[in-house]
């Protein structure tokens, strides 16, 4: 289970029904993540227009800090240890404010997140900041995960789909489950 940014739960059944591109990466992202958002969003836009209910979803995989955390301490580096959670919040903001209603923002707490990536097989490693960031990057995964409407794994789409494939993808499972 997942919660949206306004706190509500999301779990299974809340993906039962529809089609969905699910997306497992971190809000502050500068490699693979902003090339995948965008596409999803489209591919889902689209394929509703042509009548096949789909949504899109982006699971934050950078899970909150546990206990106190003091935003002004310096590491060795020269690098805000802790700054990254008031980047990752303002992150995850904008891309709720760029994708609006076209793009469901899930993330959750440690133990959550911990047990979706594993469901899904998503691998994920906390490094050293990549250009662009602040605090820490995560390599991760980068599949695009095509749940068909009873909420199964169907087929995968990759950072560097399109949405074009995409469509085409869900097309040619929608009618192979028909």
């Amino acid at each position: 289970s997942f919660s949206t940014l306004a706190g509500r739960a999301v779990g299974d059944a809340d993906f039962k029904g529809r089609w969905t591109l699910l997306y497992f990466g971190y809000a502050r992202c500068t490699d693979s993540c902003p090339m995948a958002i965008p596409v999803i969003a489209t591919a889902a836009k689209e394929l509703r227009k042509a009548g096949i209910d789909t949504n899109a979803v982006f699971v934050d995989i950078e899970a909150p800090a546990i206990g106190n955390v003091r935003r002004n301490s310096n590491s060795a580096d020269g690098h805000d240890a802790h700054i990254h959670l008031v980047d990752r919040k303002a992150a995850l903001r904008s891309l709720q404010q760029n994708f609006g209603p076209d793009m469901q923002i899930l993330t959750g707490s440690r133990g959550q997140l911990s047990a979706a990536t594993l469901a899904f097989r998503v691998a994920r490693e906390h490094t050293p900041p990549r250009e662009g960031e602040r605090g820490h990057s995560i390599n991760h995964s980068s599949l695009i995960y095509i749940l068909d409407p009873r909420a199964k794994v169907s087929g995968y789409g990759y950072h560097t789909s399109t949405p074009k494939i995409l469509i085409e993808t869900v097309r040619r499972l929608k009618k192979a489950k028909s």
